[in-house]
């Protein structure tokens, strides 16, 4: 389908990665696993917009999501928990050690091979605490500062919400969906809420001073990097309804949708087979806004996949969360707005130094999405625990302002030992699109 909009993959910060083959294969095995052990991160994109009637360019490509999770096996489950808490408790001490040899002052000169890049303060419109953790073992990004970026798909009818978030710099995309209604008096449908920062809110509160209040929000997903921001959005509308993906879940326990911060009256989308025994509860804007429900389909070991997509049918607009991916050759404004996390995967080892431009950004994009949709790709070698605490000694003072925050030690675990090209091409190839 051509498209106007809609960005790749999605990923958080201030953690180490796995120094070693092995510890980076057992979090791979648990990629597929408990959500709670997973990084969200490497959900493919979150919340895609096509826009079949409004452009004739088509996409870069079509992919399946990667988020769909594996059977494990009872003993390759325990290998992908240890795996997880081991990287969890490695961040924490390098973390500490870190914080202890970390100088209060920034070199007062830097190479010229890289143009100043300043750090992003976080200021009180753009703070979110989500926490260190939040709703998986590895810390995630963006920190603090949350920035939100607003577009304007259709003009006065539909807008997007990009944030990101990701592990250890891999920063990619999540993405709000604001669609105005026509019937019953207008106001405002939200799909997939991002963090309600108080710049994010204020986007929101002017759209409602023109068009009218939110009246819906959707959560269309049952990933938990969606489910934990959805919640404390809805707690600023509480005159909103409410519409939940059906086969909503938690580990190791059950977690009520009200501690997530939805109200008690939250509803569920029918599904399918409500519609089969004629028991479809009324939707009230599905006159204008038809939607389908994937599931809920249930693992043999943790967790469900379920997801909806909506059609908006007065401009064809299609909106999904992980159901289709997007690669574009650029990377999306939302990163391009704090390039480090693209500087610091351009590299090519620890110890290189990369310039600030449009070549170097786009290359770190194309290595973000490799580890965002593969985890692992064939094209790095990653170095053992010694040799990766030898590199990061090694890495010039510039280069440290990359990682700041993100990345503890100046670790840098791999090496790119091949082009990166053919592999995301491929990518972008494979959805039979270009």
């Amino acid at each position: 389908l051509p498209t106007s909009s809609f960005p790749p993959p999605s990923p958080p910060s201030s953690t180490v990665f796995p120094c070693s083959s092995l510890l980076l294969r057992a979090l791979l095995l648990a990629r597929g696993g408990p959500q709670s052990f997973c990084p969200p991160c490497f959900d493919s994109t979150n919340s895609t917009i096509l826009r079949p009637a409004l452009s004739s360019a088509p996409p870069s490509s079509s992919l399946p999501s990667m988020s769909t999770p594996r059977t494990l096996t009872p003993t390759s489950r325990r290998v992908a928990v240890l795996g997880a808490l081991l990287t969890w408790n490695g961040a924490t001490a390098l973390r500490a050690a870190s914080s202890a040899i970390r100088t209060q002052s920034r070199p007062a000169l830097r190479p010229a091979t890289l143009r100043t890049v300043e750090t992003p303060v976080a200021g009180e419109e753009t703070r979110w605490d989500l926490g260190s953790v939040a709703f998986s073992l590895l810390p995630l990004a963006p920190g603090k500062r949350r920035k939100t970026l607003q577009q304007v798909i259709v003009p006065g009818k539909v807008w997007t919400h990009d944030q990101i978030q990701g592990v250890v710099n891999v920063n990619v995309p999540v993405r709000e969906t604001v669609v105005k209604l026509a019937g019953g008096g207008g106001g405002l449908w939200v799909h997939n809420p991002v963090a309600p920062t108080k710049e994010h809110l204020a986007m929101v509160r002017a759209l409602e001073a023109e068009h009218g209040p939110v009246k819906h929000i959707v959560l269309g997903t049952v990933a938990l990097e969606h489910k934990a921001l959805a919640g404390p959005f809805a707690a600023a509308f509480p005159d909103a309804e409410v519409w939940l993906q059906p086969g909503q879940w938690s580990f190791p326990i059950h977690i009520p949708a009200p501690l997530f911060g939805f109200p008690l009256g939250a509803k569920t989308l029918p599904t399918p087979a409500d519609d089969a025994v004629g028991r479809r509860p009324p939707v009230p804007w599905r006159d204008e806004i038809d939607f389908e429900v994937l599931g809920p389909l249930r693992f043999k070991s943790v967790g469900t996949f379920s997801e909806s997509a909506f059609v908006h049918k007065a401009t064809g607009t299609l909106i999904v969360t992980d159901a289709v991916v997007k690669i574009e050759d650029s990377p999306p404004a939302i990163l391009a707005e704090d390039p480090r996390a693209l500087l610091f995967h351009a590299r090519d080892q620890a110890d290189s130094e990369v310039s600030n431009d449009a070549a170097t950004r786009a290359r770190g994009w194309r290595r973000i999405v490799l580890f965002g949709l593969i985890f692992f790709p064939a094209d790095i070698e990653v170095a053992s625990v010694g040799e990766a605490l030898r590199a990061a000694r090694r890495v010039p003072e510039a280069s440290k302002l990359l990682g700041e925050g993100a990345v503890p030690l100046n670790l840098y675990p791999w090496r790119w030992s091949r082009d990166d090209r053919p592999a995301f091409e491929a990518l972008q190839k494979s959805g039979g699109n270009r």
